[in-house]
């Protein structure tokens, strides 16, 4: 019987209904899951600016308390998503090349040991999480193949497109858009229901926040357009 790992990878800026639904579609499914956070800024031109670490101290303060299976939840901060996932991907394809290779030359008392290794590494079965769009994006045969070649031709990976119809239809650029727009409530009724009741709390925190990664913005582009003046008077005097 194969042990299933699933595999999030989330920006979650901010971390909405839909986003909690995947995950605990992916808990329902899986053995355990590992759920891979994003802990740098969105920062895009038009949009609504959502600082990473703000964010990471929304999660630990008034998102983890509330998240489910907390013994078969690894979470991850940091780093870039995806490739945390095909990193997890390769050590495992790692260990199973190893214990391959130590089986090939176990003697007679080392057999048992080193089937039991191999046995149990390809009874392992990766279930990777995303959108049913940017899953075939992120998570392409070839790149599936580079990081583990032989997970992959032993079926061991399997891509897990979820349909927003299969938990909240929501996005995060529509939160974002709440925040841009000040629109309180609707960001509030697509935040998690388990901590709408915090949602105020949320809400305000990003909005400040954005107010000082507004504020930051605006000092840099007029330093730099002090920097440009300068650098223009200097070339006439010379």
């Amino acid at each position: 019987m194969r042990y299933t790992i699933g595999l999030l990878p989330a920006s979650g800026k901010p971390w909405h209904a839909g986003h909690d639904g995947l995950l605990r579609l992916a808990l329902s499914e899986n053995d355990e899951v590992y759920l891979f956070i994003s802990t740098s800024n969105r920062i895009e031109k038009g949009e609504f600016p959502i600082s990473g670490a703000v964010m990471e101290e929304i999660w630990k303060y008034f998102l983890e308390p509330t998240l489910p299976e907390e013994d078969r939840l690894h979470k991850v901060y940091g780093g870039a998503p995806v490739g945390h996932v095909l990193a997890k991907l390769k050590v495992t394809e790692l260990e199973l090349k190893k214990a391959l290779a130590e089986q090939e030359q176990a003697s007679t008392m080392q057999a048992q040991a080193a089937n039991a290794a191999v046995s149990a590494l390809s009874e392992i079965l990766f279930r990777i999480y995303s959108d049913d769009v940017d899953i075939y994006e992120n998570f392409p045969d070839d790149k599936l193949k580079t990081s583990a070649p032989t997970l992959f031709e032993n079926g061991q990976i399997e891509r897990r497109p979820v349909n927003r119809s299969e938990t909240t239809d929501i996005s995060g650029t529509k939160m974002r858009q709440f925040l841009q727009d000040e629109d309180k409530e609707s960001f509030i009724s697509f935040l998690p229901a388990s901590v709408r009741s915090k949602g105020e709390e949320i809400y305000k925190i990003l909005q400040d926040s954005a107010k000082i990664i507004d504020q930051k913005d605006a000092a840099a582009k007029k330093a730099a357009a002090a920097l440009k003046s300068q650098s223009r008077s200097n070339r006439r005097r010379m």
